[in-house]
């Protein structure tokens, strides 16, 4: 996946430098439409997954959604997903979709302190992922 990613990176940079983006005119739009579909569907259940810390990789995954605590972890996640989509449309200054991005953070920390949670509370319980050992 790292080296996929990098080729990509390369092709894309060689496209810009030769100026052939044109080239993507070729394209049937049904194609570039399901490429992004796909993008939108990717990042969706990816999301979701860290949202509720398992793995989805099939579409029965999204089973895990039945049980009610990975619905209470999801929730925050895909509502928060849907409030970053309407801003990106609907804002009128650009500075609108930053901020928000510093805010939500910034709201979900005070939540936990102000419940009294904490950092190891809302680790327990699913929030916060667990600490990781330092990188040599």
């Amino acid at each position: 996946l790292p080296l996929g990613t990098a080729c990509l990176g390369v092709v894309l940079m060689l496209m810009g430098k030769f100026r052939l983006a044109d080239v993507v005119a070729y394209l049937p739009m049904p194609v570039v439409g399901g490429y992004l579909a796909f993008i939108g569907y990717f990042c969706l259940e990816a999301g979701t997954a860290l949202c509720i810390s398992e793995s989805m990789m099939e579409l029965k995954d999204w089973a895990y959604l039945l049980d009610p605590h990975n619905l209470l972890l999801a929730v925050p996640g895909l509502v928060t997903g849907l409030l970053l989509t309407w801003i990106s449309r609907n804002a009128t200054s650009d500075a609108t979709l930053p901020l928000t991005m510093i805010v939500i953070p910034a709201i979900f920390y005070v939540v936990i302190f102000a419940t009294g949670a904490g950092i190891e509370g809302s680790r327990e319980g699913g929030w916060v992922g667990e600490e990781m050992p330092p990188v040599p």
